[in-house]
């Protein structure tokens, strides 16, 4: 008898803790919708990829829960595009050549000298393009 009660007070022990884990599941059910929410949202309101890498590192450790991942897997293909066209921006920037460009006309303005200028000019694209691949990562 005695043995019975004590599988009786086991099944009610286990049917306790299924309910309270039922009940937690549901509990960080509804925080992660709500944090998908928030990211979605935020997502959607970055303009460029300099906004869109803010928002991952805010909330990137929550990247690895298997509900929010998915919000952040659409819009890695929207973040991969706005790299592209920075870099394709840069490219052309590349391509255009220092003589003419603004940076040339603000050296002269400055007299800085023509080498120097075009010097500055190109590390600072190096260091544009630097900073998108550190972001990427």
């Amino acid at each position: 008898m005695a043995r019975a009660a004590s599988v009786l007070a086991s099944l009610d022990a286990d049917d306790a803790l299924n309910r309270h884990l039922a009940t937690y599941d549901r509990a960080v059910h509804r925080v992660e919708a709500s944090v998908t929410a928030v990211l979605t949202k935020k997502l959607e309101a970055t303009s460029g990829a300099d906004e869109m890498f803010g928002v991952f590192r805010r909330y990137n450790r929550l990247f690895n829960r298997k509900r929010i991942k998915p919000a952040v897997v659409r819009y890695q293909v929207d973040i991969l595009r706005n790299v592209q066209g920075a870099v394709s921006a840069l490219r052309e920037k590349m391509s255009r050549g220092y003589e003419g460009s603004d940076a040339h006309r603000l050296a002269t303005l400055r007299d800085v000298p023509p080498v120097a200028g075009h010097i500055i000019w190109a590390l600072k694209i190096k260091d544009q393009l630097d900073h998108l691949e550190a972001q990427l990562e």
